[in-house]
């Protein structure tokens, strides 16, 4: 019987082994485990002692592997096959298939094909997939002589493509979204108070290399105390991140757009203007339970010289779990030359519950 399970337990012992990748390091050191890609010649090898490690080529004597492998190439399609590392010392794909017998040596990655395939939506997302951002939602109410209630909510996202690691990014969508609708009463007056803001926008930034890029915008705004019904802006222009750090990043934007405004005391349909635009954008982990959202974007009017608006949020977010968070909102819509009888400030502070994704 104690026969039966030593033989039991070195034949699980040899499966486990046959089944591992085996990487040999030319100091003559084995290491075992699973491998997770090959990028830019380099190892991310993964075993139960070191751990995910990355392993240069010139380090490597062999490696073997029974893994199926899928490689990316550089139009970004893909082609599965077997990974192997040559006598020579460089890393190349035998395809599976015999239509495409040639071994692959040109390629961006490879990974293990059961891992690219849920890669793969990283890399051809659909709309709605790959969003990384939070909503927040917040109310407030006031009863008594004075009957009020106000209704805030935020969305800031972001989507990155690739978003796989070891792949630059070569594209990054930032969407926001801002609404206040406030609604006030003295209960000795039948008058009503409203002061409604809705502000929605979308970037898409095509990136060169890590710091630099140009975009494209679009931006929608409705803003009662200014007197706007519908601003329409369009522009695009070049990027730069100064600052670029996985915990703190800065970044300077400049362009033109092309803006149309609907007053709503206004006998004129549409104004249109060109307006240059200046922007900066700051996304910065303060501490580990505090983050940091801010961005700043001037427009002085060319088509009514001296004129000029700016619109600013900054969001400060504090987690209470991994997805919720609560924060605290300050967007600030400046127009130089509103309507006759509105102001120039459309401010808002707010705090509300946000919902992290």
């Amino acid at each position: 019987m104690r026969k039966t399970a030593l033989l039991l337990t070195i034949f699980l012992g040899l499966t486990v082994t046959l089944q591992a990748d085996v990487l040999t390091f030319k100091n003559g050191d084995v290491l075992t485990g699973t491998w997770e890609r090959v990028q830019g010649g380099n190892l991310v090898f993964k075993s139960d002692s070191l751990g995910e490690i990355t392993v240069a080529t010139g380090k490597i004597r062999s490696f073997v592997t029974t893994t199926p492998a899928t490689a990316l190439l550089p139009d970004e399609s893909s082609i599965d096959g077997t990974l192997e590392f040559t006598a020579s010392g460089k890393w190349r794909l035998v395809p599976s298939s015999p239509a495409n017998a040639q071994p692959i040596e040109a390629f961006i990655s490879v990974y293990p094909t059961k891992s690219f395939t849920t890669l793969e939506q990283s890399i051809h997302p659909k709309l709605y997939q790959n969003w990384k951002g939070a909503a927040n939602l917040g109310y407030s109410l006031i009863t008594g002589d004075t009957q009020a209630r106000s209704l805030t909510s935020t969305v800031n996202a972001t989507r990155n493509q690739p978003d796989v690691a070891g792949l630059a990014d070569k594209w990054r969508t930032t969407f926001f979204l801002t609404t206040l609708f406030s609604h006030a009463k003295s209960s000795g007056s039948p008058a009503v108070v409203t002061s409604n803001t809705f502000s929605s926008g979308i970037r898409q930034d095509r990136l060169f290399d890590t710091n630099d890029f140009v975009f494209a915008l679009a931006q929608y705004d409705y803003i009662q105390p200014q007197g706007i019904k519908l601003r329409q802006t369009y522009g695009g222009g070049f990027g730069r991140d100064v600052i670029h750090k996985s915990n703190f990043t800065v970044s300077l934007l400049g362009g033109m757009t092309f803006v149309r405004t609907d007053f709503e005391s206004s006998s004129v349909p549409f104004e249109n203007s060109a307006e240059p635009l200046i922007g900066e954008a700051i996304t910065a982990k303060l501490t580990k339970f505090l983050n940091l959202q801010h961005d700043l974007n001037f427009y002085p009017n060319l088509s009514q010289t001296g004129q000029y608006r700016f619109d600013t949020s900054t969001t400060l977010a504090v987690p209470i779990s991994k997805l919720l968070s609560f924060t605290v909102s300050y967007e600030d819509f400046y127009l130089s030359n509103p309507q006759p009888g509105s102001h120039q400030n459309n401010a808002t502070f707010s705090t509300g519950i946000g919902v992290n994704f």
